[in-house]
């Protein structure tokens, strides 16, 4: 068993250079040192998380007011990875009355980086074992994959809190003439309460030493029956109340209130024997256990500490009862300071009391108990600092001077500080769960229940998850509601480093056959004037979620819910396997690295379904998405016939998702939607063999609402035959280069009866244009998206009969090669009817485009041109206006 000492590495190389200096080193196995170096491990060092005092025995002190932490840093060349261990002094109590230690008591881990290991020994256990029980810690280091186990580490420690201070000192004098002290000094204080005495952690109290420093020492042996404090009969020093007290005034004017035989507090007195002076004599009362002493120091000529102040340290404002205080800026804690005032109180004479000691008292709400319990305390020299995590609490305060009288307690009761960050980790055992930094909460539902308990008065909060946290219960890992947030929240669930730094963080809803749930459950409202319900998430992975119903990954059934830079995979649902929008819901999806991808459900979508709300997709990706029903989608879905559905599709990839049956799109189904849009825009693409899926009532269509720089295939749903059906809107210009960003088909159930497909056209028409069936009546100047058929002028001015000629053109969407048509007809018509009969009126051409020089007989007119022209097998067709002039 190695010393608590840090001279692993120097002792090594000593001994190395040592043999290496010897006339007999070719003797000496260094190899075996070399390899008992780089191939095993072993604590190097260590700290402690705060500074302690060593006791008259030269043992460190832990108190119990806190947990105490030891950290130890590691040799460990290979990052085996450790399963550390730690056992205690024989005489420890533990928590559960048992022979060894639990996760009541302590815990002890491996930190990531493999080099460091970290003890928490809790509060509650350092309870049991204070008043001066060896605790002496001895790590040991297990790796398991070898099954060796290396070198043990021991710390030499000791459990016990000082003695509390002597409180309230005051001298005062008898001014009673018939008691036996007449004109004599009587010091009083205050010593602990008959409750820490019986079975707290002051229950050790031996001693009370008084010197006047004049040489005058008394030591005095505290008797402790059952907390009660007493002293020998026949002494200076009495636990009883003189009975005339009250009467009894210190030289500037002060009396000393008795607190009694209290739980909290027991008075002593000690008849000094000096008599009222002009002298200023200085009485010093020491309290000892044995080991650990407190002094405090009061004059015969004292005057009053004033009353410390208690503020925000943020805002320097005073702290109110009851008032509710936001946490510092930035900060997972509200900082308080305690400040003793610059010069001396009621009585005194304006002496500088700055570096007076001001002391604290915090105890915080505990909803279990439904009461107050400690929370911390401490003291600082003029001024003393405290962090209050999120929660409800008491302080109270005081300062204290040798040679003064100890100031008016001040309390402030019932102050509430909110949970405007919250931090969880559950790679931390043993935290005290405050949702700090550094005492964090284990879940995430945990962090959504102190803000609901604490909801700041903007309602806005952040979670920041300093790990992955799984979850082995419940209906969803993680639920944000409005019936717990009836006034509205916004929050932001993210992952961080522990140094704030963007991190994926992930949250596995571990679900299982048979105990299922989703990860993610945002319940809002929609409407006007209600409150609102907004998550945020970024940097998370989503997974685990199995659920029957809708939405494996998230439900978002109303409110808005964004995801940035996340990932929602390998997720199960009935329908939306990722993502499930319902109730007037928002959900957006953002950033470059978001993908919702490996997602299944049993029908309707395994990606994202938008059964009542809007979805927004401006970047990232959605793939690898299943569904298994045979009649559904497997990336995005809209179908309500009941609701409006929305889909704003500004960017971002859909590409490669998988779904089952003869009418279902892999990539996007918009059908049977009673309200709400479809729109393109931006660099939206839908790729790898993914395509859109187009219903057949009103509002089954796409709309391009501004310029298009991706591409998509599409295509249109059986069902409804009629020529002019509307596939796709366009805004003001309908351009070529943005049409040709879409690949239109049919299905083949769609093919009329003479076996030529039904096709599509493009039809701009004023300030609108749209993609439909063949047939559409206004102004053609496209059929089809893989060629484009037109006209040409010859020359290009107006159109008149006996000089213009009409030829057919062809072009190719995507600069591709432009075929000549097996065969092409170009006829006139006017009013609806065909002039093909008539000779100049029509032309046909096989290997080439036709043409027709206007007959210079056609009288001055509206006409119509139809083109039809055979490509690859493919019959084309469409139409477009011509004004013709009279010829000259």
């Amino acid at each position: 068993m190695k010393n608590s000492t840090s001279v692993a590495k120097k002792i090594f190389f000593a001994l190395a250079m040592s043999l290496f200096s010897s006339c007999d080193m070719w003797n000496v196995p260094i190899k075996e040192y070399f390899e008992e170096y780089t191939n095993t491990a072993a604590v190097v060092d260590y700290a402690y998380g705060k500074s302690y005092s060593t006791d008259s025995g030269g043992m460190l002190s832990v108190p119990s007011e806190d947990d105490c932490t030891v950290t130890f840093s590691l040799r460990n060349p290979q990052l085996y990875k450790l399963t550390p261990g730690v056992s205690f002094a024989d005489s420890v109590v533990y928590v559960d009355g048992g022979t060894g230690w639990n996760e009541s008591d302590c815990s002890i881990s491996l930190l990531p980086d493999l080099t460091t290991i970290r003890l928490v020994m809790k509060k509650e256990f350092l309870v049991l074992n204070d008043c001066g029980k060896d605790l002496n810690p001895v790590v040991s280091l297990y790796e398991p994959q070898s099954g060796r186990s290396f070198e043990t580490y021991s710390l030499t420690l000791r459990c016990n809190t000082p003695p509390s201070s002597p409180k309230n000192t005051l001298v005062v004098v008898d001014s009673v003439e018939a008691d036996e002290h007449y004109n004599q000094y009587l010091l009083c204080f205050n010593m602990p309460g008959t409750e820490d005495m019986s079975s707290g952690i002051q229950r050790d109290i031996k001693t009370v030493t008084i010197s006047n420093g004049s040489g005058n020492v008394k030591s005095f042996d505290v008797v402790n029956t059952n907390g009660a404090i007493s002293f020998a009969s026949g002494l200076d020093i009495s636990a009883n109340k003189p009975a005339n007290l009250a009467s009894f005034i210190s030289s500037m004017g002060g009396s000393f209130a008795a607190s009694g035989d209290t739980a909290s507090a027991q008075s002593v007195y000690y008849y000094t024997g000096d008599p009222v002076s002009t002298d200023n004599i200085v009485y010093t009362v020491t309290v000892s256990d044995g080991n650990l002493s407190t002094s405090a120091q009061i004059s015969s000529k004292a005057v009053q500490l004033g009353d410390v102040s208690i503020k925000s340290y943020a805002s320097d404002s005073v702290l109110s009862d009851s008032a509710v205080y936001a946490q510092d800026g930035g900060g997972d804690v509200m900082t308080v300071s305690v400040t003793v005032p610059a010069v001396s109180g009621s009585g005194g004479s304006g002496s500088d009391t700055s570096d007076a000691t001001a002391f604290y008292t915090i105890t915080r709400w505990n909803d279990a108990d439904g009461g107050y319990e400690p929370y911390v305390s401490g003291s600082g020299k003029g001024t003393a600092v405290a962090a209050l995590a999120s929660g409800k609490y008491r302080l109270e305060a005081y300062a204290q001077k040798a040679t003064f009288v100890d100031s008016n307690v001040k309390t402030v009761s019932d102050i509430v500080v909110t949970a405007n960050r919250v931090y969880v980790n559950a790679d931390i055992p043993g935290s005290r769960e405050y949702g700090t930094a550094a005492e964090p909460l284990a879940t995430l539902q945990d962090a959504v229940s102190m803000i609901k308990k604490y909801t700041p008065a903007d309602a806005i909060s952040t979670i920041n998850m300093l790990s992955d946290v799984t979850y082995p219960s419940g209906a969803a890992a993680v639920e944000v509601s409005l019936s717990d947030f009836s006034g509205g929240i916004e929050l932001t669930v993210q992952g961080v480093d522990e140094n704030g730094t963007a991190k994926n963080r992930t949250i596995d809803a571990a679900a299982s056959a048979g105990n299922k749930r989703r990860v993610m459950n945002v319940a809002g409202a929609s409407g006007g004037g209600l409150p609102s319900i907004g998550v945020a998430l970024k940097n998370l992975t989503l997974t685990g979620g199995d659920w029957d119903g809708d939405g494996g990954g998230i439900c978002v059934s109303g409110g808005t819910c964004t995801i940035t830079d996340g990932v929602i995979k390998a997720n199960r649902a009935g329908s939306g396997g990722g993502v499930i929008i319902d109730g007037g819901g928002t959900f957006t999806m953002a950033g470059d690295a978001c993908k919702i991808t490996g997602n299944s459900a049993d029908n309707w979508c395994g990606g994202v379904r938008i059964k009542t709300g809007t979805f927004t997709m401006s970047a990232g990706e959605i793939s690898g998405n299943e569904t298994s029903d045979s009649a559904q989608c497997a990336a995005v879905t809209m179908d309500n016939e009941a609701g409006a559905c929305t889909f704003n599709f500004t960017g971002g990839t859909i590409k490669e998702n998988t779904a089952n049956g003869s009418k279902i799109a892999p990539g996007i189904r918009r059908s049977n939607c009673s309200g709400g849009s479809f729109n393109m825009s931006g660099t939206a693409c839908v790729a790898g063999g993914n395509y859109i899926y187009v219903g057949t009532t009103a509002s089954d269509k796409i709309t391009v609402n501004d310029n298009f720089t991706g591409s998509a295939a599409i295509t249109y749903g059986s069902g409804n035959d009629s020529a002019g059906a509307e596939i796709l809107n366009f805004d003001s210009t309908a351009t070529w280069a943005m049409c040709n960003r879409f690949s239109l088909t049919a299905l083949s159930a769609e093919s009329a009866a003479d076996g030529i497909s039904r096709l599509y056209m493009i039809a701009p028409g004023g300030t609108t244009g749209k993609i439909a069936k063949a047939g559409v009546a206004g102004t053609i100047t496209l059929d089809g998206i893989e060629y484009k058929l037109g006209i040409r002028q010859d020359p290009a001015s107006t159109a008149k009969a006996g000089t213009t000629t009409i030829t057919m053109t062809l072009t190719a969407s995507g600069g591709a090669e432009v075929p000549n048509p097996s065969s092409a007809t170009l006829t006139l018509y006017q009013n609806g009817a065909s002039l093909g009969a008539i000779t100049g009126c029509t032309a046909t051409a096989t290997d080439g485009l036709p043409s027709i020089k206007l007959p210079d007989w056609l009288p001055a007119g509206s006409y119509q041109v139809y083109v039809e022209a055979t490509i690859r097998s493919k019959t084309y067709s469409g139409s477009c206006g011509l004004q013709i002039s009279s010829s000259d």
